[in-house]
């Protein structure tokens, strides 16, 4: 079964990205494709770039913020696989376990 790599909301927005391994990334704006101010598939495209650098950002901001509410390795792990569910978490992961050694 193939997936898309764009979910769409009922407006025909570009709402999440959803990776290769089937990750879905909730964008922070959705993207307007089918509208009189996006002048083609460049424009939108280009749009949908730029939101997913910021909705990452978001991803990982959001999950060094959990760091520092969490007392503990083990729960802090567990909360943020099961919440973020994105790669970035990953990163957010590392760069904690470095500060904590």
């Amino acid at each position: 079964m193939s997936r898309s790599e764009f979910e769409f909301n009922d407006a025909q927005e570009i709402a999440a990205l959803i990776s290769i391994e089937g990750e879905r990334v909730p964008l922070d704006r959705p993207v307007v494709t089918n509208s009189e101010l996006t002048p083609g598939v460049e424009f939108w495209l280009v749009k949908t770039e730029e939101q997913m650098r910021m909705s990452l950002a978001t991803i990982m901001h959001k999950s060094l913020q959990v760091r520092t509410i969490t007392p503990n390795k083990g729960p802090y792990i567990q909360h943020c696989v099961e919440k973020f569910k994105c790669q970035y978490t990953w990163c957010s992961l590392s760069r904690w376990s470095c500060a904590t050694v």
